[in-house]
């Protein structure tokens, strides 16, 4: 049973390394600042350990009932990389405007074995491009990027309520729910909403076809209220195809869409090594 946690009125200065419950390394002009100066290049190397119980404990939070994902031998979410990519600039970089990431899963990664997140950023002529990369056992199993523009960090919504599904996702990510969600500003954080697509697909496709193989995802800016909860609207295809099937999607929270994109979706593991690529 969770302490109902609640935004501070008036937060006191963070130290953003203390966020994250695992190891993680900053290599920047100046690592030790409240946020990344998007303006030079930087490099963020982060080692998450994650077992069975802490990932039934993050598909249960975002709602993914693939039951690859349920035992203790199963299989990390492809959800799950994806939100540590993006949940690592909301901490470092509050004040970073996401515009589109881009994410193919490329091997299995399983429970119980050391996953690396390597994400390094830089500036380009349209804002800031973010490298990431993701590693278990010396091999690749994700590979992408994050692009965004510098702006302002949004304040958190003072005195607002967490649901307890929004704290039982911080404990399976290894963040500290209440300077986590300071960071992340006012409404759910976007690496929270980039996780709700993969369980409607599971549940829509039944299980078959559900095997995620790559993601782009586009940020409007707009806010998903922290007490309404957000739907998922796919665009399935009419006839599915053999070999992928492109889904549209679209996480809405009442008129505002703040997250759209497409999922490329294998419509069966062809071999073992490409089982649940993962949603």
């Amino acid at each position: 049973m969770h302490t109902p946690l609640r935004f501070l009125a008036d937060p006191a200065p963070l130290a953003p390394l203390e966020v994250f419950q695992d190891p993680c390394v900053v290599t920047a002009a100046d690592a030790r600042a409240p946020r990344l100066d998007l303006g030079r290049p930087f490099e963020v190397r982060r080692w998450i350990l994650l077992g069975g119980t802490r990932g039934r404990l993050f598909t249960a939070a975002t709602g993914d009932p693939n039951p690859l994902h349920t035992h203790s031998h199963g299989i990390v979410p492809g959800a799950f990389l994806i939100a540590q990519c993006v949940a690592s600039l909301e901490v470092l970089a509050p004040q970073l405007r996401l515009a589109q990431l881009k994410l193919s899963l490329t091997r299995v990664a399983s429970y119980g074995q050391s996953l690396e997140f390597v994400l390094q950023g830089a500036p380009d002529p349209t804002g800031v491009s973010v490298r990431c990369r993701v590693l278990q056992a010396g091999h690749e199993v994700a590979r992408g990027s994050i692009t965004g523009t510098p702006g302002r960090a949004a304040p958190p919504a003072a005195g607002a309520p967490v649901p307890p599904a929004l704290a039982d996702y911080c404990d399976a990510m290894g963040l500290a729910p209440e300077p986590f969600l300071e960071r992340a500003g006012p409404g759910l954080p976007r690496s929270f909403l980039c996780t709700l697509p993969s369980g409607q697909l599971v549940r829509d496709l039944g299980g078959e076809g559900g095997l995620l193989n790559r993601v782009t995802l586009s940020f409007s800016g707009e806010l998903a209220p922290l007490a309404e909860a957000p739907r998922v609207e796919l665009g399935l295809p009419k006839r599915a195809r053999s070999t992928f099937n492109r889904i549209a999607l679209e996480v809405r929270s009442g008129d505002a869409c703040p997250v759209s994109g497409s999922a490329l979706v294998l419509p069966r593991p062809a071999a073992p090594s490409l089982r649940a690529l993962a949603c």
